[in-house]
């Protein structure tokens, strides 16, 4: 009689065990990420660019871009002189998705 009651209890006890567990994925959908895709805007690269890797101490190149016009000079004593070396213009591209070349 005692290995039916043990046999019983244990049924039982996985019965109960059984019910108590939560099916999975019968509740809701699972949540969707809420932050949306923003596509990245290219680099702003207006401004007054100096080499650092000049071997001059007081000589160096310096790039000017302004919108689409890029101004490149030798820049000598110290900033006293300026010659001018290249001016050029280009496209930027519209999104970030675009390489510069």
């Amino acid at each position: 009689m005692n290995k039916k009651f043990a046999i019983a209890t244990l049924a039982l006890g996985l019965l109960i065990s059984g019910c108590a567990s939560k099916p999975s994925g019968t509740d809701a959908a699972p949540q969707s990420p809420s932050a949306e895709y923003v596509v990245p805007e290219p680099a702003d690269l207006t401004g007054t660019w100096t080499q650092s890797n000049s071997m001059s101490d007081d000589s160096y190149q310096e790039a000017v871009i302004d919108n689409d016009i890029t101004t490149i000079n030798w820049v000598m004593n110290n900033g006293d002189t300026k010659s001018l070396y290249w001016v050029g213009s280009f496209e930027a591209p519209v999104n970030a998705t675009e390489p510069y070349t």
